[in-house]
This record gives structure tokens, sequence and C-alpha cells, in this order.
């Protein structure tokens, strides 16, 4: 037997190829015969005749062919027991995969996009596909289903998504039907079409209606069945003016009490010139406008009517005003009473408007007066906080005014161991003169001390330009200011009247002078002295009226 070799060599066999193999069956002389098949004769004979197939697959692991299709080897798919076949990668189904059991997923579950979706979204049905999308509710969902029953009603089926049905049933009423219309479609009808015949309206007694009744078309006309000074009231009847239960324009009768509440006005006038209101804490009886008085106008007819102001509570009367008398309470007692004779005061009268210490008249008994002495020297009606009062007296118009002043001035130890000179009191003009009538000194110091200098209150004359009127001589202030104290700061005070006898003693005044305050030589205060205060006490004479 020829063996042929063929070069280049072919290892890619086509079903058509033949084999020569040897005849073993066959007894001799035919033995070892050769014989001829083709690729698909030896193909045709493993599979049908040769029995089980072996390899080496993995156990239990389903077969796959290999991708040139003369190999059998291990798929992703392997039988795990139970009946059971796990796929180790991804299941693509074509066509329709049928479960017949339930479905159990341990891993992602994704949609036809591959979105795996997020926490509390629900697979629906796009039309096309499914696809992840937000539930709008954590409810149990129904399906709807229906259908007639009894011939006339119609029952609505909800199939809950948890297993519950409910039934919903329409039922066919009184002229109603309900017809299936299939395709989920129920065709609710009235029986009876009627027609209204006739229609007709009426109205209360203050209106008119024509066009009533309305049997086939038509419009109703209502009109007002009053005349044009007539009013309807609630009960629909008609009110006349003036008259009636209520209060018209043009004025009327009030039969009850009207309530205003927390700034709510009563307003008078074109102008809104009178307001009365109440604003929860004060009542307000208010005239607006500027220039107009306020009058209250009360019908005299004996003389004894009043107006009176009267406390609600205690119901004492506050203040009292009639044609003959004037009177004014205080807690119900009477206070001042004005009559056409006299004003009299049960109380004090003190004035103090644009008065810097009010004035009091009041009743007085003098303490000033002691047979053997001694006297308080704090009197009746002491200005406790000043001692600056000036005496008052009566000018020709009858007017109280202070006759005599005073003026009051403080230096200190620098001041008055510098130059003086300084004017205290201006020159009061053409035809006047200042008249010193008295002059107080007060020394405060915190070490005793002595000076030889005199202090001079000055005011020129006729006879000298620096004609003295007072002075603090040294003689008097070292008494004071070189005595040693025992408190915490040294007081004293020298007083000086203008004396009123002949030549010397006299003082001489010219008129519009200045009054001046001079130092009597060089001396020097000692530095233990705080301060000297001078008080002058003076009258301003005027020639036209002296």
């Amino acid at each position: 037997m020829a063996i042929i070799y063929s070069y280049p060599e072919k290892i890619t066999p086509a079903k058509e190829d033949l084999l020569v193999i040897t005849d073993s069956v066959q007894a001799a002389p035919n033995k070892n015969r050769t014989k001829s098949l083709t690729i698909d004769n030896l193909a045709s004979y493993i599979v049908g005749v040769s029995g089980n197939i072996t390899g080496g697959g993995t156990l239990n692991t389903i077969p796959l062919f290999t991708p040139n299709g003369e190999e059998i080897g291990d798929s992703i798919m392997t039988e795990i027991g139970g009946g059971r076949i796990n796929v180790a990668g991804r299941l693509s189904v074509d066509n329709d995969l049928q479960v017949m059991g339930y479905s159990r997923f341990s891993g992602e579950v994704q949609d036809n996009t591959n979105n795996s979706g997020t926490s509390g979204q629900v697979l629906t049905s796009t039309g096309t596909g499914v696809a992840w999308a937000t539930n709008a509710s954590s409810d149990t969902t129904y399906d709807l289903t229906g259908a007639v029953t009894g011939g006339s009603d119609y029952k609505v089926v909800l199939t809950g998504s948890d297993g519950t049905v409910d039934n919903v049933t329409f039922e066919a009423g009184t002229g109603i039907t309900l017809t299936d219309q299939g395709s989920n479609t129920v065709q609710l009808q009235a029986v009876n079409n009627g027609t209204v015949t006739s229609a007709a309206l009426t109205m209360p007694a203050a209106f008119s209606v024509a066009g009533s009744p309305i049997t086939s078309s038509g419009t109703f006309a209502v009109t007002g069945a009053g005349t044009a000074s007539q009013v309807v009231l609630g009960d629909g009847s008609l009110g006349s003016l003036p008259g009636g239960p209520f209060l018209p324009l043009a004025g009327g009768t009030m039969l009850g009490n009207t309530l205003h509440s927390d700034n709510i006005k009563s307003i008078y006038g074109t102008g809104s010139d009178l307001e009365i209101y109440n604003d929860g804490s004060n009542s307000y009886f208010d005239n607006k406008t500027a220039g107009q008085n306020l009058i209250i106008n009360i019908h005299e007819f004996n003389g004894t009517e009043k107006f009176k102001v009267v406390d609600t509570v205690s119901t004492d009367s506050l203040m009292e005003l009639s044609h003959l008398d004037f009177t004014i309470y205080n807690d119900g007692s009477e206070l001042i009473k004005a009559t056409n004779a006299d004003i009299q005061l049960s109380e004090t009268l003190k004035l103090s408007k644009g008065i810097t210490n009010s004035l009091e008249l009041k009743s007085y008994t003098a303490t000033a007066v002691s047979t053997i002495g001694p006297i308080d020297p704090i009197q009746n009606q002491y200005a406790s906080t000043q001692d600056t009062l000036a005496t008052l007296c009566v000018d020709p118009s009858g007017n109280v005014v202070r006759g005599e002043q005073e003026a009051t001035f403080t230096f200190t130890t620098a001041q008055l161991n510098s130059t003086l000179g300084q004017t205290l009191i201006s020159a009061p003009g053409a035809g006047k003169a200042v008249i010193v009538t008295y002059t107080d000194y007060m020394m405060i110091y915190t070490t005793p001390g002595t000076t030889t200098n005199g202090l001079e209150i000055r005011q020129a004359n006729y006879a000298s330009a620096s004609a003295s009127v007072s002075v603090l001589p040294s003689l008097r202030f070292n008494e004071i200011v070189a005595t040693p104290f025992a408190t915490s700061n040294g007081i004293g005070f020298y007083t000086r009247d203008i004396p009123t006898g002949s030549g010397s003693q006299g003082r001489t005044y010219a008129p519009n002078k200045p009054t001046t305050i001079h130092k009597q030589n060089a001396g020097t205060y000692p530095a233990g002295l705080t301060s000297i205060s001078i008080k002058i006490r003076y009258r301003v004479f005027d020639v036209t009226t002296f």
C-alpha cells in the first residue's frame, strides 16, 4: 500500500475529504483490506454508534462548543443541585422568558438601560421596555376591573398588589341607567328627559314682579314697590322717612344706645372741627380747629343751674360753674370759690409759673415778735434752699414788685491775688443810679492765715472817681481766717451796713455809674484761703419815678 503525502502540510479537513483505513473485521484472505470513507462518515459513526461522549469537561457543568466548533468545553452554567442552575455571567433572553415558579434576586436588577435604580423605586413598563421609576405612594396599588351585575348595577373590582380584593358597586337609581359599553366604559344615562312647563317668581311686599310665570320663554322684571322717600326693611316690608326703626340721614330720634369702640370718633363740623372719643385709656372732647372756641351753653332759668364735673366713683363734685359762682373742689371739699363779691381760698394759693421760687399766699402768724427774746432765726415762709429773697413792694399801679435786689459774687484765692478792678454791677443807664444798701462777706479757708490787704467795693461819685462803698478790712479778715477751726473747713462772715450819719458816715452816688471791686494794697491773701463771697443788696433809683 502506498501512502501519498502532500506538501505543504494541510491540517484543515473538509467533510468531503476521504480517509483510508484497514478492514479488521474481514477474515483472511480479505483481512486488512483497505477502506475509504469521508469525514462526514466518521462524524456520524462517532455520534450515532460510538455511545457516550467523553472528554475533559468539569463535573455538572453544561458543555459549550468552543468557537471553532470542534471541541466541547465548560460553559458559565452549572447544575448546583436541588433542581437549580447557576449562571456565572449575564443571562440574555432574546424571546419570552416564562417563569413558572417564583423569582429570587440576590444582586442588582437592571432595566433595559442598564440602570439599577435607587431605593424605593419600582420597575415599571415604559410601553417599549421597562425602567426604574419613583413610586408615587408606598400604599397598595390596585388593578381596576368591572362588569355589569344583576342586569342594572355595575360592580368595580379592585385587586390590590398586596393580594387584597375590594369591590365598589354603582347602583342604577330612579331614572338613571348604567350600561356596559365594553373597553372598561360604563354609560350613565337619564331615563326620563323631562321638560319644565312653567316657572314663577315671588318677592317681598317691597318689590313688584312682572313677567311671572314664564311658560315658554321670557324674562322676570323686579322693581321697587315703594316711593322715593321709603326704604326696604329687613323683613322685606317698606319703611317711611322720617320714622321707622332706623335713623335717616336727615336726622331723627335714637331709641337705643350707640356703641363706639376705642378710637372710633363722633366727628362734628364740615371741617371735622370737634371729635368726641375714647382711646381705651382716656376720654377726649377735642376741639380740632385753631381759632375756634369751645362753648358750653347752659339755659339759665333762675340762676341755680350749674355746669358740673363729677367723679363717677366717689360721686364727689370736682367743679361747679353757674351764673353766680364758680367752685373747685378737692377730694369733695371746697377749695376755691368765686362769687360776684369775692374769691374765697380754703387752702394756700401758690403761684409758681415763671417764678424761680414760687410765691404763696396763705394765712400767716408772725414768729419774729418776742418780748424778751430770743427769736428763731428761721421765720415763717423762710426760703430753705436760698437766702436771696429781696424786699417786695407795691408799685403805683398796684403790682407787687421787687424793690430791693441782691447779687452774690465769689472769688477764689488765685483771683484775689491777681489784679482786680472788674465790674460787679453794670451802670444802670442815664437818669438811674445803683444805691448799695448792704454788703455781706463770707470767708472759707482750710488752714489759718493772715493778710495786710483789704477788699473794697467802689462806685464813682461827683467827688471821687474811686469813691468807696464798702470795705472788708484786713483786721476783720484776720479775726476770722487766723482762727484755728475743728471742722473740715473754716467759715466766717463779716457784714457792713451803709452808715446813715452825716459827713464821712454817709455816701453820695452819681447816676449811671458801675460798681467795681478792688484791693487796697499789694498784700496777698494766704494760701489756706479757699474763697471770699460778697453779697450786695441794692436798689435802682430812677429820676423819673423816685
